[in-house]
Order: structure tokens, then C-alpha cells, then sequence
């Protein structure tokens, strides 16, 4: 009978990103000879030995950009737009 050993059974990890991020980092990847189930191994092993990178958590200037919107709106210095449909949502979006 064959015994297997607990600490070395590996799971499954999912993650959900849209077709063209998925296609973009796959055709990166492929092109320094990795896979992304290997890139993914080594990253979630690197974060589960404590070596997160530096910088991620820090917001890019977009992210940064739309929290200073929020900021404003909150403390009531300039409300952000309001939609009250979908195509008036779909209006602002395009505007910007």
C-alpha cells in the first residue's frame, strides 16, 4: 500500500483575471521559458516565506488618483458624479 505524505501534497490555487491580462502574462512568461503555474508557485512560496515585494500594496498613480476622488467626496469638498441608469453610468464612464 502506498503511503502519502501529508506535507508534500500540493493544492489547487485559483485566481480569477480577464482573457487579455491572462493572454498578456502568459505570452511574458512564456518568453523567460516559465509557466504561469510555475511563476505562481514561486510567488505564493515567496510570499509564504515572508518575501513580499517592497512595493506592492502601494497604490499607482490611477489607484491614488481615484482615492483622493473618494477623499473628496467624503469630506464634501467635490462630490463625485452620480448615474441613476446604466446608460447614464455608461455616459460618465465615457466622458473621462
Amino acid at each position: 500500500m502506498y503511503a502519502m505524505n501529508v506535507a508534500t501534497k500540493e493544492v489547487k490555487v485559483q485566481a480569477r483575471v480577464i482573457p487579455s491580462v491572462r493572454d498578456k502574462a502568459n505570452a511574458v512568461l512564456q518568453a523567460r521559458g516559465i509557466t504561469m503555474s510555475q511563476f505562481i508557485r514561486t510567488m505564493v512560496t515567496s510570499v509564504a516565506e515572508g518575501q513580499l515585494p517592497e512595493d506592492f500594496g502601494i497604490p499607482n498613480k490611477q489607484v491614488m488618483s481615484s482615492l483622493l476622488e473618494v477623499a473628496d467626496d467624503l469630506n464634501g469638498s467635490k462630490p463625485l458624479p452620480v448615474a441613476h441608469s446604466r446608460q447614464e453610468l455608461e455616459r460618465e464612464l465615457n466622458d473621462e
